[in-house]
């Protein structure tokens, strides 16, 4: 399972659920104490942002991911020239 799938997995539960202690979280989604962990931390780290939310959706990636597309190759045009 990949990063997006444990965060989004983590990320419903919690939204599902409230705060939970990493080991419930962990035992609930099936995902190991260590993972859990690291990716709360990491959202944790997100939500300084008010915005951030929009990244754990799949809608979000996807824009993110067009984003990132389009201002590559914007600078690869750039080079080109």
């Amino acid at each position: 399972m990949g990063f997006w799938a444990k965060s989004i997995r983590i990320f419903k539960y919690l939204c599902d659920h409230g705060t939970q202690s990493v080991r419930r979280v962990a035992r609930q989604t099936g995902l190991s104490k260590s993972s859990v962990h690291r990716l709360t931390q990491a959202m944790h780290r997100r939500d300084h942002h008010p915005e951030s939310w929009l990244w754990e959706t799949a809608e979000g990636r996807q824009w993110l991911t067009r984003l990132v597309v389009a201002t590559l190759e914007g600078v690869s045009q750039v080079w080109m020239r």
